[in-house]
């Protein structure tokens, strides 16, 4: 209780005995006055009530006070616990704060001493690395110098060094050139011994070349689709025309007529180095020389239709291609005209009309034919062992059965074949005869009736592996092997044969798509089959970037293996685009053809 309560009660009671008092005293004084005169017994009685109940009153009210002054009391202990306490709060705080702000100020003096050291620290090893550095510039700078000297010195020793080698070599030189001078007298004196060295001299370069022509040899190789050829294959270095003209006879009136200057077996074996290299515009060079001292020879007339025939597979544009071609098949003629009987000459003047002949126009084209037909048939007759002559031959039946309609393939695809085989009775090595006779039996399972259809499979399949034996790294077979796995995966099935689609895919991936694109639309088409469309997708790209071995438009829309790809939802959209823009190049081709056409004439 408070101070208030407790003195407080106290005064109300007081208050109380007085109230009390006055009311008896009152009732006594009010009361009206007796007229008979009360007893002393009366009175006494009343007088002694009235004690008891003042005495009950203030028995009450000193109950009350002291009630009131045991909860002072209590109060009054609680109030001073309640001091003691706040005291020992406020100096249990004083002191704690007292120790906090001593650990703080304290904490401030290590962190600044701590700051200052490791400024210090850093300012010192700043300026360590600085004399560090500044030594390292100074050291590398020393040793640049030596170097450099050193490299002076080197130098100066190697310049005198290759004075004194040059002093010697010259010495040596003029030695040589005195034993030279020497011997032409011997020989100049001795007439006869002379001659008969000349004539040593002579044979040995006629072997030369002969040797050297047996190892310009290179094989002719057909596209990689039955599809009919255009310009635009050709000049896409499309493999109807040879990687290199098919190889030089060696001609016999080298070292015959007379009159021959001494550097003439010289430039021939320059000339015929520069071809080994496939440096035809050096080569060039060197036969048009020799043309303007001796033009009706007929080695060099026939080198420079050589020469022009291997430029065919450059960068040319239409004009520059029929130019070149024009210029081939001229030497080719000229040499044929001084050397009726050379089957070398009428041999690649027949491949070179094969080329000729996809972009005559359809008006010539039959005349073309003709005259490329009756050049391979003039060369076997000359050389009928002549296997690659024979190849080529089957090679233009076969590029032609390509270009007709299919009721009028199969008597050129039977003639192509039979050229074959007549080359590989004579050479069995010739891998591009193999590669060539596969390819002419594919086109044949495509117009072969159902029971047929396996034995020549088999029998492509075989001539492949043949070409394969030969040369494992024949890029073209292993892209024609692959597909004609593909082709068979599919023949006369509901559903695709797994198993040789996923050979096929094998197959096509050894051929380097990436490389050269050979394969690579094998493997669009085989990844649509397996309905993996990204990898499908992805060989369309590469496949179009590669545009020799790219089908065109026409075929890439009706291509059934295709068809997965192209209605996928997710595809179809951007299939549509893809077609779109093969056939805006198609387009952009064929008015810069018309251009140059134009042009030319």
């Amino acid at each position: 209780m408070s101070w208030f309560n407790i003195h407080g009660s106290w005064f109300f009671g007081v208050v109380l005995v007085g109230c009390l008092l006055m009311g008896v005293v009152g009732a006594a004084v009010a009361a009206p006055i007796d007229t008979s005169r009360p007893t002393n017994s009366d009175l006494e009685r009343k007088i002694f009530k009235l004690e008891c109940e003042i005495d009950n009153v203030y028995d009450m009210q000193i109950l009350k006070i002291e009630r009131s002054n045991d909860n002072f009391r209590h109060m009054k202990e609680w109030v001073e616990g309640e001091k003691r306490s706040a005291e020992n709060w406020y100096n249990n705080l004083t002191i704690l704060s007292v120790v906090i702000g001593a650990w703080i100020t304290i904490f401030g003096i290590a962190v600044t001493i701590f700051g200052l050291y490791t400024a210090k620290k850093q300012n010192d090893v700043a300026k360590e690395s600085k004399n560090f550095l500044e030594k390292e510039v100074e050291t590398f700078t020393k040793k640049m110098a030596d170097y450099e000297l050193e490299i002076k010195k080197e130098l100066t020793e190697r310049k005198e060094s290759l004075s004194k080698l040059a002093n010697t070599k010259e010495q040596e030189f003029r030695r040589a050139t005195h034993k030279c001078e020497l011997l032409l007298n011997q020989v100049q004196a001795n007439k006869s011994e002379t001659d008969a060295i000349i004539q040593e001299t002579r044979n040995q370069a006629n072997n030369f070349i002969h040797n050297a022509n047996n190892l310009l040899k290179n094989d002719v190789k057909i596209a990689p689709f039955a599809e009919p050829k255009t310009e635009e294959t050709i000049l896409n270095n499309s493999p109807i025309i040879t990687s290199t003209a098919p190889p030089k006879e060696p001609t016999n009136d080298i070292t015959s007529n007379k009159g021959i200057k001494n550097d003439y077996m010289e430039l021939v074996s320059k000339a015929m180095y520069q071809e080994k290299r496939r440096e035809w515009g050096k080569a060039l060079d060197i036969w048009l020389k020799l043309l303007e001292e001796y033009p009706e020879k007929e080695e060099v007339v026939f080198s420079l239709g050589y020469i022009y025939h291997n430029q065919l597979n450059s960068k040319l544009n239409i004009a520059q291609f029929r130019e070149t071609l024009q210029l081939a098949e001229k030497y080719y003629k000229k040499a044929s005209e001084i050397n009726p009987k050379g089957s070398g000459t009428w041999s690649n003047l027949g491949i070179l009309l094969t080329a000729k002949y996809f972009i005559a126009n359809e008006k010539n084209k039959g005349d073309v034919f003709t005259e490329a037909n009756e050049c391979f048939s003039k060369a076997t007759v000359l050389d009928p062992s002549q296997s690659q002559a024979w190849s080529n031959w089957g090679v233009l039946l076969k590029n032609i059965a390509d270009s007709l309609p299919t009721i009028e393939k199969v008597p050129f695809l039977n003639n192509a074949i039979e050229k074959f085989q007549e080359s590989l009775k004579l050479n069995p090595a010739n891998e591009a005869a193999w590669n060539n006779l596969a390819n002419a039996l594919s086109t044949q399972i495509e117009l072969a009736s159902p029971e047929k259809t396996d034995q020549l499979q088999q029998e492509a399949e075989l001539a492949y592996h043949k070409a394969l034996e030969i040369n494992p790294k024949y890029q073209e077979v292993w892209h024609n092997l692959g597909n004609l796995l593909l082709r068979k995966a599919v023949l006369n099935k509901t559903t695709p044969d797994l198993d040789l689609l996923n050979r096929a895919k094998a197959l096509s991936l050894k051929a380097k798509p990436n490389e050269s694109g050979l394969g690579a639309y094998n493997l669009a088409c085989i990844a649509s089959l397996q309905k993996n469309f990204s990898e499908c997708q992805k060989w369309l790209e590469v496949s179009k970037s590669k545009p020799a071995y790219f089908v065109n438009s026409e075929h890439l829309k009706n291509d059934k293996d295709l068809d997965n790809f192209k209605n996928d939802p997710e595809y179809k959209q951007w299939f549509e685009y893809f077609l779109e823009e093969i056939r805006r190049k198609e387009q952009e081709a064929a008015e810069e053809k018309e251009k140059d056409t134009k042009g030319s004439a």
